[in-house]
């Protein structure tokens, strides 16, 4: 049997195993059959005490068919009956590009570090469930898997977000290259650009396209491509595991320099060199360490129009972003200088801004994280209790329909979960036709966003208002998203509470309607039966 989830894998298991203790203890203490003592005494009580002549046969009846109706539910929901095993349990995880077919989780084995708590030690080897709870539940499983199969998709962008959070710096090596990048490269352009401000239309070209804060970080395209930066600054010392190249100025600078005349033990490159080579550049090494997010990239169609160095440039921003690199003062690639300016001169923009939208996707990573473990402590609580229910309700089939609707109810949920991000992904690429500004919206931090912004309230190019609208948009899919992890749940289970209690108002209605038929059906016949028999005597 399926499950929707590793927390569901224990909690449907210990559920059932605390249904067999209640249980066990109900029928020792033979409380389990104080509902016979009610039903026929009940019998007694109100044939002894109705004034018509035949009440007695009606109670007598009514008693049968009760105790006909409370055995069958004792037998088909209430006897534990089928034995379930950790293994009959699973969990299929959900694939990615690291590992397309992930193998089945199941009790004890899920995956997960719920396998090394003492709720999988204490596991017992097996539990037992009344047949109709396990066909409901199996039933339930079947009509989820099928449906969540039917949808087109499982929200891989929300997926490759998730990655991107995580993604960062893991070889020590590299970060103490890129603090060197950071001192030799970006600090002395950063600082030429800022004294110079050179408004020539190259500059403007380059700043149009690649957006306002393209300068305030290491793969800079206007200091890649703006002659005087990139071009000609270089590293100050050889740069480990770079090979050398005595065609190259600063490799012969180095040997002239010393006085034997030799050679450097590693190469000293140009910055646009030690950034952008394809080989041993720190945008490939750097893009490499997202490889994850790079798996969910090649995925999506949506990004299959961006050019390969576009995507490697967002790889390695993203990275950076979530490496707390010690530059002294320069924090995941985004100049500090930026963020000051934001700060003190923008105060009310950058601090809405900064506050909402990551408030947002909190917001929006804890429903998705909390919703999926409530359910499954919701299951367990149902089928624990249901034991006790069935008792203090005398085995009234009512109550059986109802536990049955309600953990279809409650494991149906994994199906609206599904539409929604069905819907969030189809929301997302439609309020981000452009794929570039998609991509990096769903990669960066909210801090490169806001140094954007900042710029375009400042005045600066359209780059800065794109990213202030971008912005708004992950503020606005945030929320929405998160409200409907709990509003579509919460709708169902109104809905179909409203036609449970519909269809026992109706049921109240027609009965009565049905006594007043027959009893006029009755009377009828009486006064037919008579005017026949004086007919006759005549």
């Amino acid at each position: 049997m399926r499950v929707d989830s590793p927390m569901e894998l224990y909690t449907t298991f210990y559920g059932w195993h605390f249904y067999d203790q209640l249980w066990d203890v109900l029928m020792g203490t033979g409380l389990a059959f104080a509902p016979f003592l009610y039903i026929i005494g009940k019998a007694a009580y109100d044939g002894y005490t109705s004034p018509q002549g035949q009440a007695s046969d009606v109670a007598v009846r009514e008693a049968y068919i009760r105790v006909i109706v409370a055995f069958t539910v004792i037998v088909l929901a209430c006897q534990p009956m089928i034995t379930l095993t950790g293994a009959d349990l699973t969990h299929q995880p959900t694939a990615v590009p690291s590992d397309p077919n992930p193998p089945q989780g199941s009790v004890g084995n899920s995956g997960t570090t719920l396998d090394d708590t003492t709720m999988a030690a204490n596991l017992p080897g097996s539990v037992r469930v009344p047949v109709l709870w396990y066909g409901v539940m199996a039933i339930s499983s079947g009509i989820n898997a099928a449906l969540i199969s039917a949808i087109p998709s499982e929200g891989e962008l929300r997926s490759m977000q998730a990655a991107a959070s995580t993604a960062r710096i893991g070889d020590s090596a590299l970060a103490a290259e890129a603090g060197d990048f950071y001192r030799h490269c970006f600090l002395p352009a950063r600082s030429k650009y800022l004294r110079e401000q050179p408004q020539d239309s190259t500059a403007k070209s380059i700043l149009n396209k690649n957006g306002a804060n393209d300068p305030d970080w290491f793969g800079s395209r206007l200091y890649q491509q703006l002659p005087g930066y990139y071009d000609t600054e270089r590293a100050q010392d050889p740069v480990p595991n770079w090979p050398v190249n005595m065609s190259r100025i600063s490799d012969q600078n180095y040997r002239d320099a010393t006085s034997n005349g030799q050679n450097p033990p590693s190469g000293i490159p140009t910055c646009n060199e030690w950034w952008g080579d394809s080989n041993h550049g720190l945008r490939t090494r750097l893009a490499a360490e997202g490889s994850q997010v790079a798996g969910w990239m090649d995925k999506i169609r949506a990004f299959s129009s961006i050019s390969s160095a576009d995507k490697q440039d967002i790889l390695a921003k993203a990275v950076l972003n979530n490496s707390p690199l010690n530059f002294s003062g320069q924090m995941g690639g985004v100049g500090s200088s930026s963020s000051r300016e934001v700060l003190l001169d923008k105060p009310l923009a950058a601090a809405g801004a900064m506050m909402a939208e990551p408030v947002a996707r909190a917001v929006l990573i804890a429903m998705k994280i909390a919703t999926p473990m409530i359910q499954a402590f919701l299951l367990m609580g149902i089928y624990f209790m249901m034991a006790g229910v069935l008792v203090l309700s005398s085995y009234n089939l009512k109550v059986v329909m109802i536990g049955a609707i309600g953990i279809f109810s409650v494991k149906f949920w994994t199906v609206l979960w599904a539409i929604a991000g069905w819907v969030d992904e189809n929301l997302i690429t439609a309020m981000f036709p452009e794929r570039r500004a998609l991509l990096e919206s769903f990669l960066l931090s909210s801090a490169e966003w806001i140094a954007s912004a900042g710029a375009a309230i400042g005045g600066m190019s359209g780059g800065g208002l794109g990213a202030m609208d971008h912005v708004t948009k992950r503020v606005i899919l945030d929320l929405v998203m998160a409200s409907m992890y709990v509003a579509l749940p919460v709708l169902w289970t109104a809905m179909v509470g409203w036609a449970g209690y519909n269809l026992m108002t109706m049921s109240k209605v027609v009965a009565p309607m049905s006594a007043s038929t027959e009893k006029a059906g009755g009377t009828g016949a009486k006064m037919a039966t008579g005017a026949a028999t004086k007919g006759v005597m005549r």
